[in-house]
């Protein structure tokens, strides 16, 4: 990615003003605040912060969105434009927010993650390479003197390897998802299994049931066939001995109502006669109790044992007419003996029919509750087996679904391991890590060529075992010595000729350019030496990219042909370019 131009308005402290990139050239970014009388405050790191904000809507160091406005603006916007192999990216980005992307002056309906990835730049790559700013100006030479795991983590964010990690992580989650997902399916597949065990237990054999109850049927049908023919058998007409039986039952009465008053007559009769006596003098009168012994008394007493016999005699012939009547009894009892054999010889055959009816219909039922009952063995069977059924279609899906899981769950250990430390990234990493030595030392060369730097990916510990981990090996005229040791400009100029390395190798990775490039008071802490060994090396590198150096000691212009002046006044930076 080539930044072509940059053209703001009312963002920052710049009011007004467009400036465009090179494709080489070391260029020098000096400035003057005449609010303050001071190098420092001008606004040359606005320039650059703009092109931050303009590319990725963010600004290195911390600011409220609306600080982003120069002060006193309601509105303010930067327009940048970059060559990304042969098209034309154009951003345009406000405040207020809105932001409007071009593709060879054709405006595109992209997200940012979106242009980004057109770019094939993110916005920590951006400041790793492209554009050192102040709040970052140690992070080269932190990449130098940091422990060996910051600068593989260092490597890995550059090259967006970090990326790995987040990959590896969400394959590590997918294979939990998973793992736990056949652990649900198992489950089910244990519980289905068991209610199938248990439902089979209760099952019964259906097809003997079902001939059991077919055989029960059709015998209720033969019996219904013989229900139908008893049920037409005639019932005999007795009406007519209704007459007979009724007389019958007179006489009977009447027999009755004879045996009851002869018993009476009887005791009566006994009773009377008891008072019948022969006359005696000493004795009295049975009837009237008076004593015999007057002539009155006397034929009273006679007279009453003529009436005594009178009555014998009448009650006597009571007793004949009932034994005449009584005399027919047997005759009577024959009688209604024969009508009850005639009435029953005439019944028989209905009355058969009658028992064996309910005989039947006794039968019917019991056979039908039987049938009933097996029918809701065979209903409840079947209900049984539609549920062991749907019971074991669910463990054929839990089954197929566990197959497809363990075909995803080995894919994602997979990729895992292939996102893991020792898999791809560690592949890539040690060749990121052949490329880099290759490269450094040519920039190294320009430099001091007695000097060489070798970043391993693999170091010895003490027990003499080799183990995956960074180290650096730096050599000076032949002899092995630390970062250190070396003076403020040989480590500048080390550090920068590490942020081109490494500059080239992400280059390389991704198959682009990065121009240009912005580095901010680059010379701080050095002295009028080690100045001019950065500037010999950043002279060198220029001739195949456009460098910026942002620096407010006077004493540093003399060393550039080419500078961007930046001056501020009444809070308004400008800025003009100067040979």
């Amino acid at each position: 990615m080539r930044v072509l131009d940059i053209e703001i308005q009312d963002i920052l402290s710049v009011q007004n003003a467009k400036m465009s990139f090179e494709d080489n050239g070391l260029v020098l970014v000096e400035g003057w605040n005449y609010d303050t009388q001071r190098a420092n405050g001008a606004g040359k790191t606005a320039i650059f912060n703009c092109l931050a904000f303009g590319l990725y809507d963010k600004l290195p160091r911390k600011i409220t969105a609306s600080e982003i406005l120069r002060r006193g603006c309601k509105t303010g916007f930067v327009k940048t434009r970059v060559l990304c192999g042969e098209d034309v990216w154009t951003v345009q980005r406000s405040r207020p927010k809105g932001v409007k992307f071009f593709k060879n002056d054709v405006e595109q309906n992209i997200t940012q993650d979106e242009f980004e990835s057109f770019i094939r730049l993110n916005y920590q790559q951006f400041l790793l390479t492209i554009y050192t700013p102040q709040a970052n100006s140690g992070w080269l030479v932190r990449f130098l003197s940091s422990p060996d795991t910051s600068k593989k983590e260092f490597l890995l964010q550059l090259l967006n390897l970090d990326q790995f990690s987040g990959a590896k992580k969400a394959a590590d989650e997918l294979i939990k998802q998973k793992q736990a997902a056949i652990d649900l399916e198992s489950n089910k597949i244990t519980n289905a299994r068991a209610r199938i065990e248990t439902y089979e237990e209760s099952l019964i054999d259906e097809t003997a049931l079902t001939k059991s109850i077919n055989d029960m049927q059709d015998s209720l049908l033969s019996i219904a066939d013989e229900e139908i023919t008893l049920a037409q058998v005639p019932k005999p007409d007795l009406s007519k001995y209704v007459k007979i039986e009724e007389d019958i039952r007179n006489k009977q009465s009447e027999i009755a109502q004879a045996k009851a008053k002869q018993t009476l007559l009887h005791d009566r009769y006994r009773e009377l006669n008891s008072t019948i006596t022969e006359y005696d003098a000493d004795n009295a009168c049975n009837e009237c109790g008076a004593s015999l012994d007057t002539p009155e008394a006397r034929t009273a007493h006679v007279d009453h044992q003529i009436k005594a016999k009178q009555k014998a005699l009448d009650i006597k012939k009571q007793i004949d007419d009932t034994d005449l009547i009584l005399a027919k009894e047997q005759t009577v009892t024959d009688l209604a003996k024969k009508l009850r054999d005639k009435k029953q010889q005439e019944s028989a055959d209905y009355q058969a029919a009658q028992l064996r009816l309910s005989e039947l219909r006794s039968f019917t039922r019991t056979k039908q509750i039987q049938i009933d009952a097996a029918l809701l063995k065979l209903k409840n069977s079947s209900e049984l087996s539609n549920k062991i059924k749907v019971l074991q279609d669910s463990v054929d899906i839990s089954l197929q679904t566990i197959s497809s899981n363990k075909r995803d769950l080995e894919l994602y250990k997979t990729l895992s391991a292939v996102y893991s430390p020792t898999g791809a990234q560690a592949y890539v990493l040690d060749s990121v890590v052949d490329s880099f030595n290759e490269v450094i030392q040519k920039y190294i060369d320009i430099m001091s060529p007695n000097m060489s730097y070798v970043l391993n990916s693999f170091k010895e510990n003490a027990k003499g075992d080799v183990v995956a981990k960074f180290s650096e090996t730096l050599t000076k005229a032949g002899t092995e010595v630390s970062v250190g040791s070396l003076s403020g400009g040989e480590e500048k100029g080390l550090s920068l000729c590490v942020d081109f390395a490494l500059l080239e190798v992400l280059e390389t990775q991704f198959g682009m350019s990065l121009n240009p490039i912005i580095l901010d008071e680059p010379f701080d802490g050095l002295d009028a030496a080690g100045r001019e060994i950065v500037i010999d090396l950043l002279e060198n590198l220029a001739r195949n990219r456009q460098i910026f150096v942002v620096d407010h000691a006077s004493e540093a212009k003399a060393l550039f042909t080419k500078a961007v002046r930046v001056e501020l006044r009444n809070e308004i930076s400008t800025i003009s370019t100067q040979a």
